[in-house]
């Protein structure tokens, strides 16, 4: 869910929190490009370590970057610790679901047991106490689902779905797409 406040037609400065990430890069970059923006002489970066999220809301609301990328669990989680207040951050855009942790298992070496914790798995964090749902919808952990064919298919794709790689051009680390 990228955060804007205006994000100008070329040269948009956009930070997202990390280029290993499905939620915090590849969906809001993504969903950036489907809507027509001209990345291309867009100057990207990624925050680096910890606390990533906060790093990118406070780059766009001091105006170090035109625009950010995050989760919406992660931004709602910033909302709830008075980081951000409600409504101080345009949206631009809601990026496409993409999972952000993938566990997989091969049921023919797994127990009786660890079957059994992989089919309860899913309704986990419905059944948690609100502060423990609370600091997984911190780390990005919205819930956890059994994959459908669309999502299965979706993890299929995700690494031709990487943008072409960026070229650090500033000596602060910043990048650009060639």
């Amino acid at each position: 869910r990228p955060l804007v406040r205006a994000l100008p037609p070329s040269g948009a400065r956009i930070i997202f929190a990390s280029r290993l990430s499905a939620a915090g890069f590849l969906a809001p970059y993504r969903s950036l490009e489907r809507l027509g923006f001209a990345l291309d002489g867009a100057t990207i970066d990624f925050t680096g370590p910890y606390p990533q999220e906060e790093r990118v809301v406070l780059g766009v609301l001091y105006g170090a970057y035109d625009a950010g990328g995050i989760s919406l669990e992660r931004l709602q989680a910033l909302e709830r610790a008075g980081i951000v207040r409600t409504g101080e951050l345009d949206v631009l855009c809601e990026g496409e679901a993409f999972p952000e942790i993938v566990l997989a298992y091969n049921p023919a070496s797994y127990t009786a047991e660890r079957k059994n914790f992989a089919r309860c798995l899913p309704g986990v964090v419905d059944r948690a106490p609100r502060y423990l749902r609370q600091e997984l919808a911190a780390l990005g952990i919205a819930c956890f689902y059994t994959p459908r064919a669309d999502d299965i298919n979706l993890i299929k794709r995700l690494r031709t779905m990487v943008p072409p790689p960026f070229v650090a051009d500033h000596p602060d680390g910043a990048v650009s797409r060639r």
